[in-house]
């Protein structure tokens, strides 16, 4: 979209000069008071095109310092989340919660084995 607009405006400057050429002025001083002026536009206009950039790039850094922010705030409650997990996951609590709820520690593990298995398809 920059770039766009810059382009614009230099084919403007550039269709202004080249009027300035072909018209066939018999006064000098008129071809140099048209150049003057044609000088001192595109002067202002490339000027005003450098604020507008600069005032872009001024408010694209306000918005990369946030972003900048709020990506270090994401990292900070990332690792409480995962200090927080690895509580939680902690085997002596998982044992200690389980053993408050009731829940015993098993003897042995018995397998069941199913001879002559096939795939069964429910209807």
């Amino acid at each position: 979209m920059k770039n766009k607009k810059l382009t614009f405006l230099l084919l403007s400057i550039k269709r202004l000069f080249k009027r300035l050429i072909i018209m066939k002025f018999k006064d000098k001083t008129k071809i140099l008071y048209c150049a003057n002026i044609s000088l001192v536009v595109s002067i202002f206009v490339l000027l005003f095109v450098n604020l507008v950039q600069s005032n872009m790039a001024a408010s694209e850094g306000f918005v990369m310092n946030d972003l900048e922010t709020e990506l270090n705030n994401l990292r900070t409650t990332n690792k409480e989340f995962s200090l927080k997990s690895a509580e939680l996951q902690d085997l002596g609590r998982i044992t200690k919660v389980a053993q408050e709820h009731g829940m015993v520690l098993a003897d042995g593990v018995d397998y069941i084995v199913i001879k002559d298995y096939k795939d069964v398809a429910i209807k």
